[in-house]
């Protein structure tokens, strides 16, 4: 398991491997697509025709697709629910990028602030694998999404909540 390696706030940085080559950091403004989302859990068809079709736009392999989906609900879930406080129309912005040896995603929300990167912390990690009544009460989705990722980067910027998340693409 990869440490957690923490930049001066705001900024978290986690990374899975070493840097993918060529590869740049844009934001949700800078993305090859992007779209505007509301915090409502029915977004979320919309959410996953957004994805599949930049990825079929890209050519990138179905398990890109789906990896990248699995982390935009879970993310997008939280916000609303958790971040929001309940469904609303507050934004939630969604942003990709490349399509060559990785997929970048910059996954945007306007709730308080909230870095769920800190969770990755070597004792937080260590309570995923203690038993169901030895492991402190959520934390999973992050847990899943750092390990869907090949890095994660988090910063308040703006008065936004901002994920920048690489995927490294894995071809046939």
């Amino acid at each position: 398991m990869p440490a957690f390696q923490p930049n001066s706030p705001p900024v978290t940085y986690w990374r899975r491997a070493p840097a993918l080559s060529g590869l740049t950091h844009s934001s949700s403004v800078l993305a090859d697509r992007s779209h505007q989302f509301r915090a409502r859990l029915d977004q979320l068809t919309a959410v996953t025709v957004f994805i599949e079709e930049y990825c079929m736009l890209r050519a990138l392999p179905r398990e890109t697709a789906l990896r990248l989906n699995l982390i935009v609900e879970e993310l997008f879930t939280n916000s609303a629910l958790h971040g929001y406080g309940g469904e609303c129309d507050q934004p939630i912005w969604v942003g990709l990028s490349g399509a060559g040896a990785a997929v970048e995603l910059c996954y945007e929300d306007a709730a308080p602030a909230y870095n769920p990167l800190e969770r990755l912390q070597a004792g937080y990690v260590s309570s995923v694998t203690a038993t169901i009544t030895g492991r402190p009460i959520g934390g999973l989705g992050v847990f899943l999404v750092a390990q869907l990722a090949h890095t994660a980067r988090y910063a308040r910027e703006d008065e936004r909540n901002r994920l920048t998340i690489t995927l490294a693409v894995e071809r046939e």
